[in-house]
């Protein structure tokens, strides 16, 4: 298996992220940041849920990626 986030298979990853709590994004631009990433899927699967909750734009950033 391809693994993403801290060697978590990339179907795990996926499966595990959500939005939770009282979100009230629609319409909204997101500054998606990371303090270090390796494959960048996590970030890829977490940009698709905040677009999927309504946000205009979703821009990630990594300070450190990982080799």
């Amino acid at each position: 298996h391809e693994t993403g986030h801290a060697g978590i298979p990339r179907f795990e990853v996926e499966a595990r992220l959500r939005l939770t709590g009282d979100v009230d994004i629609p319409g909204q631009g997101i500054l998606l940041v990371s303090a270090s990433a390796r494959t960048r899927w996590t970030q890829t699967v977490a940009s698709a849920l905040l677009r999927e909750a309504g946000a205009t734009d979703v821009l990630p950033l990594v300070a450190h990626l990982k080799p």
